[in-house]
């Protein structure tokens, strides 16, 4: 990735910030071996520049939210998309795999390695390694 989609990316940033702070809460809740980020003023930091960067982002750059399918016609596009789902299965294809599934149920540290993986993702972890 590019520098501004990645580390200079506020909703990037704001995600990353909270996701360090979350590991830390739960690396002194568990008792593992301590960081230096797991201060509780590097916490209360981490997360106060996380709130301030969203609403500076907020003003900055207003979300927008996008109707691409008439109320009238939900019910019409979900059971055409359901239908084209099930010819694909039904012909023995395998539908598009989304790849973006595994890396979800990890807990980062604020510099982006692995803190710790969800109990759901140990659990079934024949379901990830098939992706």
């Amino acid at each position: 990735l590019d520098v501004f989609p990645s580390w200079l990316s506020p909703s990037w940033l704001v995600t990353k910030l909270k996701e360090g702070a979350k590991s830390a809460e739960i690396r002194i809740m568990e008792g593992l071996e301590r960081k230096w980020s797991d201060g509780i003023h590097v916490i209360a930091l981490t997360r106060y520049l996380a709130t301030i960067l969203r609403n500076i982002e907020d003003i900055f750059a207003p979300h927008e939210f996008v109707e691409v399918v008439d109320k009238a016609h939900i019910t019409k596009y979900l059971v055409s998309l359901d239908n084209q789902f099930n010819k694909i299965q039904d012909k023995g294809g395998n539908p598009a795999l989304a790849s973006w599934f595994k890396g979800q149920q990890l807990n980062l540290n604020a510099d982006g390695t692995l803190a710790s993986v969800w109990k759901a993702r140990q659990s079934m972890k024949e379901k990830f390694d098939e992706l």
